[in-house]
């Protein structure tokens, strides 16, 4: 009798444990769905989105603004004198406008066809197309007129060959340019007005190919009457239309003489065997890696 009091006991003691297990997580289960919602509802406040109520309140002003509408075309047709009922349908309307701009696309894409067909022809005229103005195709016309804008003197002893008296910071530079017409390509030299001995040839011979290592386009050699420091460099003008062809050699007259001024000092150097030479070309470098 006794036993079954005490099992009574601890079945009714369960019981109440389980009654408040089941309240607990009740109450657990309440709370994280009122922290969802309003975690859920403070993502949707930051994605500005509308809510259900304005949404509904929009769509109704929407379509009595399309009410509104209808009857106001309805009213326009009777003062024109025309049936409401003969209105063209909607889908009717809807598909002339889809042909308008599928029309209006297939022009503006048989325009931009052409266009590119034009560039092309362009690009792969041969060998070098300048413009119309130029009947001999020859390059070296645009070299002379760049030349008379900068008002240096020139020689133009024949059609291929130009040289060019041109200022740089210390001293005139004589720029040689030929064209040579079975390859497309005008070989570009500017000479510096220093004559290397022949006690220093070798000096200087070092000092232009530590030069050469620094440059990234272009180089200097002795090949004019070996006596001469020069700048040389080939510009390629096959399948080059005018434009860039004009741009290209701007830049490379720009570029020689600002790596022939920038060597000159060393170069005089070398050419008197002073020892300070290698300082100097140590400086010159330097200087332009800190440019870059």
């Amino acid at each position: 009798m006794r036993n079954a009091r005490q099992n009574l006991k601890f079945l009714d003691d369960l019981a109440k444990a389980a009654t408040g297990a089941i309240g607990s997580f009740s109450e657990v289960r309440h709370h994280i769905r009122a922290l969802v919602k309003e975690r859920v509802d403070q993502a949707l406040d930051q994605m500005d989105m509308v809510s259900r109520e304005e949404f509904d309140r929009v769509a109704a002003m929407a379509e009595k603004a399309r009410l509104r509408q209808e009857e106001l075309e309805e009213r326009l047709a009777a003062l024109e004198g025309k049936k409401p009922g003969k209105k063209a349908p909607r889908a009717q309307i809807r598909r002339e406008k889809d042909e308008n701009d599928d029309k209006s696309e297939s022009e503006e894409t048989r325009r931009e066809s052409q266009e590119a067909a034009k560039e092309k022809e362009i690009m792969i005229s041969s060998p070098f197309d300048l413009a119309h103005d130029y009947d001999d195709n020859n390059p070296l016309d645009i070299v002379e007129e760049m030349v008379e804008e900068r008002g240096w003197t020139f020689t133009r002893t024949d059609d291929d060959l130009i040289i060019i008296n041109a200022q740089g910071l210390k001293v005139k530079y004589e720029i040689c340019m030929e064209w040579q017409e079975e390859f497309s390509a005008i070989l570009f030299a500017c000479c510096l007005p220093l004559e290397i001995a022949e006690a220093q040839y070798e000096l200087v011979a070092r000092t232009l190919e530590q030069i050469n290592q620094n440059l990234w386009m272009g180089h200097f050699d002795l090949s004019n009457k070996g006596k001469y420091p020069t700048y040389r460099h080939t510009l390629l003008f096959r399948m080059v239309p005018t434009g860039i062809a004009a741009d290209i050699i701007h830049d490379v007259i720009e570029i020689a003489l600002a790596e022939c001024n920038r060597f000159y000092t060393t170069l005089q150097l070398a050419q008197a065997g002073d020892v300070r030479m290698q300082d100097n070309l140590n400086a010159a470098v330097f200087e332009t890696i800190g440019e870059a």
